[in-house]
């Protein structure tokens, strides 16, 4: 029978070695937690979501014989709060008489707020010494974060490839006695996108929802529905931030194309705006995010994104004058995303036609779209020609394969 307690609890890493992707930054951790004296600079991992900065702490405390005091740091964010819970066992140890590790999770969270002070708090709780401290970040380079990264080892943890994915998924599959082609576990980390946490929730929902063989098609559909509910995850988070940066950090812990985010965000400003000012408001601000993009596409400058995510994360989430929650539903695709499919197909369309004829006709392609297909296309006005142009396209389409 298969096991009703969530899969990311039962099979996180007790050891090291049980984490999943990243070895050497994992071993960076175990050996600052191992080699930690009193006065060492604390840790501050970073990268996306669920790629195992926590679960490597965690592995790597229970490994050494540390006790973990662990918090969310963008939810006790006020000097006052952490001072409370935390000063106190900066001098002591745990009941259970081990070494104390003092975790601060999501501190990238705690910047911008007006009623912050936790990251002054934070700073001295390090500059103290007395215990080490850890700390984990999806985006840890903002300015207001300068003081911390100066006082910690940075490691980065980047996405877990599918591979790695896939192999832990296998492992999981034989303990749980769950019956899935190696296809389906390769789909169902491919689909999530680097992230371990994401695809072990998702192999757990596919071994409850069904029976028998799971096979690479519930995969799909199980991968496109989870896709689903993260995008509009991402897009709750950015319509209801309070501060850009809060729409920002949506944006970073999304496995989506930024460019299609944007379209997804743009299709639903009309029904999250109720006024038609805010909507003017927001518009301006995707409007100005859509010029640096275009610019950013035609020089190669990627340099200038961050000015692009952070123009149409305001827009969506600074423009509106209602303080109302908004709750989104899924609908279909939006109209530009599928219009550009559309444009696209009809492009290659287009290619494949004009390298056929261009070999026919021995000229260039250019020449065959200019001077060419323009008679075609009088042609295409009576049923023979387009006989003839639906012969052409066909012999395009096995020229261009």
């Amino acid at each position: 029978m298969l096991s009703s307690e969530p899969w990311t609890s039962k099979y996180r890493p007790k050891s090291i070695r049980e984490v999943v992707g990243n070895w050497s930054s994992v071993r960076r951790v175990y050996d600052w937690l191992k080699g930690w004296e009193r006065g060492r600079k604390a840790i501050l991992l970073y990268g996306p979501p669920g790629v195992g900065k926590t679960a490597s702490l965690e592995a790597a405390a229970l490994e050494l014989g540390y006790s973990i005091l662990e918090m969310n740091a963008s939810d006790v964010r006020t000097e006052e709060r952490i001072n409370e819970l935390v000063l106190p066992a900066v001098h002591s140890r745990s009941f259970s008489g081990k070494k104390r590790l003092i975790l601060f999770d999501e501190v990238d969270g705690i910047y911008g707020r007006s009623d912050s002070g936790g990251l002054k708090a934070i700073l001295k709780i390090i500059d103290i010494g007395t215990t080490p401290v850890a700390m984990t970040a999806n985006d840890p380079w903002n300015e207001d974060l300068r003081a911390l990264r100066s006082r910690s080892e940075m490691v980065e943890f980047r996405r877990v490839t599918a591979t790695e994915i896939a192999r832990r998924l296998r492992e999981i599959c034989v303990l749980e006695g769950v019956d899935a082609e190696d296809a389906f576990l390769l789909k169902l980390a491919e689909a999530c996108g680097g992230d371990v946490r994401s695809a072990i929730e998702d192999l757990q929902a596919a071994s409850t929802a069904g029976t028998g063989r799971i096979g690479e098609e519930a995969a799909i559909r199980l991968g496109t529905r989870m896709r689903q509910e993260r995008l509009f995850e991402t897009l709750r988070g950015i319509f209801n931030a309070s501060t850009v940066e809060e729409a920002v950090r949506s944006l970073d812990s999304s496995t989506e194309d930024y460019e299609e985010i944007f379209e997804w965000v743009y299709e639903y400003l009309p029904k999250a705006m109720e006024k038609n000012e805010d909507l003017a408001a927001a518009l301006e601000f995707f409007g100005k995010a859509d010029v640096i993009f275009r610019r950013i596409r035609r020089t190669n400058d990627w340099s200038q994104l961050p000015y692009f995510l952070k123009l149409f994360a305001a827009g969506a989430a600074l423009s509106k004058s209602s303080s109302e929650t908004i709750e989104l539903r899924y609908s279909e695709r939006p109209d530009r995303l599928k219009n550009r499919w559309r444009y696209y197909n009809a492009w290659r369309r287009l290619e494949s036609l004009s390298l056929a004829l261009s070999r026919e006709l021995h000229c260039g392609s250019r020449r065959i779209k200019v001077d060419v297909l323009p008679i075609y296309r009088i042609a295409a006005s009576s049923k023979e020609g387009r006989a003839i142009l639906k012969a052409l396209e066909e012999a395009g389409a096995e020229f261009g394969s």
